[in-house]
């Protein structure tokens, strides 16, 4: 193809040690490329250079070939002339003015704090996204009642985990949506089924696996990658998963996510606010996915979750996650 292929500026490759991708963050597509392509991506280069290359005719044709693809598949466009480099292009600051924007609460029957005690402590935070985890078979009431205290509150996205009862029914979960918008995704465990249903923005998720506490989280790997704008910019520059965080384990303790050892107090006598004022707080706050073994040479590295809670080496932290199921070295 003649000319100077240009990637949109929503359109981004990243690099890793055996493969490259290509992260659509609008379409919410990753396009697996060519590891040789990478370089002519990043340049702009066009076919011209591709042929001065000392490559072999069969690297030259792969680049062709998947040049040629990405255009008709809409990743970018064509130049007869080489563009300047676009500040849209260029990675932007990522910041964020609220002290907290996301937290995880979870509960058991055993529970004793309640989501009237802590979300108004999350709102003088600034938090915007909530995911409230039950670990037992909540009566539908009680759900509802959950959700109207969220509702009333500035949140901006709310997630829930219940464990699947006959009264939660889709058709019944389908319905809360329209009385509470924030309501973004259901997930039921311990379901008849694994299957995903999506209806209105919202996302119920059935999956047959039995959930009773925090340590089946931190699950990664390929099948868990999103292209989303929000999650490879912070992947970049701070660490996706804890950055701006805050949680509060089942048994009401505050930490950095519930699965993570350290405890900074109880909810019960302990504010918020206070916790997030201590340098103790915010250490995994700036691990970025290029500091952590393994992912910082893996092409899907801003497109996945971290995890810091279970790692392979339980004191280096800036191990690989445990639970991760993707090699990118293989």
């Amino acid at each position: 193809m003649d000319g100077y292929f240009n990637l949109y500026s929503f359109c981004h490759p990243v690099k890793g040690c055996k493969r490259a991708v290509v992260c659509d963050l609008l379409r919410n597509i990753i396009q697996p490329i060519p590891l040789v392509l990478y370089d002519f991506l990043e340049k702009g280069q066009g076919k011209s250079a591709i042929d001065q290359q000392k490559l072999t005719s069969e690297e030259k044709n792969a680049i062709d070939t998947y040049i040629s693809f990405l255009y008709h598949h809409e990743f970018g466009y064509i130049t007869q002339l080489p563009i300047p480099d676009n500040p849209d292009n260029s990675y932007p600051e990522f910041q964020e003015k609220d002290t907290i924007t996301n937290a995880i609460i979870d509960f058991s029957s055993d529970s004793t704090h309640s989501l009237e005690q802590i979300v108004p402590q999350l709102e003088d935070l600034g938090c915007k996204a909530l995911e409230i985890r039950y670990y037992y078979q909540l009566p539908f009431r009680a759900f509802e009642h959950a959700l109207k205290i969220t509702t009333a509150s500035s949140l901006e996205k709310v997630e829930c985990y219940i464990e699947a009862s006959d009264e939660f029914s889709l058709d019944k979960l389908i319905s809360l949506k329209n009385s509470h918008p924030k309501l973004s995704k259901i997930t039921l465990s311990n379901a008849s089924d694994n299957v995903i249903y999506k209806h209105n923005d919202l996302i119920v998720i059935n999956t047959t696996e039995q959930i009773r506490n925090e340590t089946k989280c931190g699950v990664s790997g390929e099948l868990y990658c999103i292209a989303d704008s929000q999650l490879f910019w912070e992947s970049k520059h701070f660490n996706n998963c804890l950055y701006k965080k805050i949680a509060i384990d089942k048994d009401g303790y505050i930490r950095n996510c519930p699965s993570m050892k350290e405890c900074f107090g109880h909810i019960t006598n302990t504010p918020l606010c206070s916790v997030i004022e201590k340098p103790s707080f915010k250490k995994y706050w700036n691990i970025t996915k290029d500091e952590i073994d393994d992912c910082s040479v893996c092409e899907l590295r801003y497109v996945c979750q971290d995890c810091r809670a279970y790692t392979i080496e339980t004191s280096n932290p800036y191990s690989k996650p445990l639970k991760c199921r993707y090699n990118p070295k293989e």
